[in-house]
């Protein structure tokens, strides 16, 4: 059986869909070695995805084109490669984003959740937000198969695209370490020390400066809060991408200033693997306070490194945490700087929810993900 992959995905920054297909590519070819994968992308697939889908099983077909020629890739390269190669099933891993074309074969998408249709401004301008929702009405229905990655996604995509629940297959995606590798003292030393994070106590907010529905005046609003209230000596520091365009960079910037924080809170940005894990790791709590996930991937990542999980009770955060994370409501700043309080200063409490979130990440699996998937593409095939 031969799988395509549009991993357009692949040539950009890290993002929650490029990591969803790395590894769904390592757990297909773990499940069935015989699998032959094509990874097709109008560009070069970034080398820092080598690790994941380095496989004599794994093709390649990612030539440089312009960027005229990038626009239309979808529409008018991909099913004619699909065609050439010989491919058996189609799978687009970033969803509704994928130009509409006319597949050669089945087609399998993945929409991980429809956050610029639920969270106004996301997208900005009246026709791009046209296009995005008139593919995801569409694509629900060219589909052979819609997969989603969590049940409060599956409800949103039934409402939203008027299709029927039982047209959409949810399928967890997985919770394993961020690094397989396990740093040493000397690896962990030598990235806190650069972060300045050496001796400190500090909370971690993974999900990056890139997005409104990330609800960062909560998180800065609730952790000034805490210091005045608790008198803890902590720091704030925030991983993953960093918006810098549309001015969303520096009005954080002067909300820092305007609390009083410039120098209680750190800003990496992107941190690669085994870096996020040294920082992640070694935090006192983590912060996911997201308006909307579609799966809060930050929040099993924290899990698994046995990091207490502080997180906002909206998308699919509830579902995926459990009872293992303290949920707050997202304008509630008094409800964050009391969770802060609790994990930080009560030693017992924090063993329990460092206990908990290892027991909840061992529900989530990249391997269990890339076998029920690999069942929708023998049935596709068998039809």
């Amino acid at each position: 059986m031969r799988i395509g992959f549009d991993a357009t995905v692949l040539t950009q920054e890290r993002t929650a869909e490029a990591n969803y297909l790395v590894k769904l590519v390592r757990g297909l070819i773990r499940e069935n070695p015989r699998l032959e994968i094509v990874l097709f992308a109008p560009d070069k697939i970034c080398v820092d995805y080598d690790p994941w889908i380095n496989f004599p099983q794994v093709t390649r077909r990612d030539p440089h084109i312009s960027r005229v020629e990038r626009k239309k890739w979808a529409a008018f390269n991909l099913p004619r490669l699909a065609k050439e190669n010989a491919i058996d099933v189609l799978h687009l891993p970033a969803g509704v984003r994928t130009r509409l074309f006319r597949s050669p074969c089945p087609v399998v998408i993945t929409i991980h959740d429809l956050t610029p249709w639920l969270r106004p401004g996301v997208i900005v301008g009246f026709w791009r937000n046209f296009r995005y929702k008139l593919r995801a009405l569409i694509w629900t229905r060219l589909a052979d198969k819609v997969l989603t990655v969590s049940e409060s996604a599956k409800k949103d995509i039934a409402r939203l695209c008027c299709l029927p629940e039982a047209n959409i297959t949810v399928v967890y995606p997985g919770a394993d370490d961020i690094h397989p590798d396990v740093p040493t003292k000397e690896e962990d030393a030598g990235h806190l020390k650069r972060w300045h994070l050496d001796g400190k106590r500090y909370i971690i907010c993974p999900s990056g400066l890139s997005a409104k529905r990330r609800n960062l005046d909560l998180v800065l609003n609730g952790f000034a809060q805490f210091l005045r209230q608790a008198g803890e000596d902590a720091v704030l520091v925030f991983t993953g991408s960093v918006m810098k365009h549309e001015g969303a960079f520096e009005r954080t910037q002067r909300k820092i200033d305007m609390l009083g924080l410039h120098e209680r809170v750190i800003i990496t940005g992107y941190l690669a693997d085994k870096a996020l894990k040294i920082v992640t790791a070694n935090a006192e709590a983590a912060i996911v306070t997201s308006f909307y996930e579609g799966f809060p991937a930050p929040v099993i990542e924290c899990f698994s490194c046995g990091v207490p999980v502080i997180a906002t009770a909206r998308g699919a955060i509830p579902e995926v945490a459990g009872d293992a994370a303290i949920l707050i409501e997202p304008y509630d700043p008094r409800g964050l700087a009391e969770a802060l309080a609790r994990i930080l200063g009560n030693s017992a409490e924090h063993s329990v929810y460092v206990q908990k979130g290892i027991d909840r990440a061992k529900a989530f699996s990249w391997e269990k993900l890339a076998g029920e998937i690999l069942k929708v593409y023998t049935a596709l095939v068998k039809a």
